[in-house]
């Protein structure tokens, strides 16, 4: 399954899926992208009060390469493949 993270209120977000629907996936858990192997971890964010709003905390998701545990960049728009058992 192909999914991808999407703040529906930053920093509030989850995942969904190649037609927009929430999917349910809980982190970590391995995926793939582009032909590499990639661990998907939790990280927590949060944001300055202001504009009336308090401050809010969430999570977002990092990628790290499966086999070596360096930063990996995935652009926004791209999709990874769930690892399946």
């Amino acid at each position: 399954m192909d999914v991808k993270w999407k703040f529906d209120y930053y920093p509030y977000g989850g995942w969904i899926d190649v037609e927009g629907n929430s999917v349910a996936v809980k982190m970590p858990f391995r995926a793939e992208h582009a032909g590499r192997k990639i661990l998907v971890t939790p990280s927590g964010i949060s944001t300055s009060p202001g504009h009336g709003e308090p401050a809010m905390s969430g999570v977002e998701p990092k990628y790290f390469d499966d086999a070596t545990m360096e930063p990996v960049e995935i652009p926004s728009d791209d999709f990874i493949t769930l690892e399946t058992k």
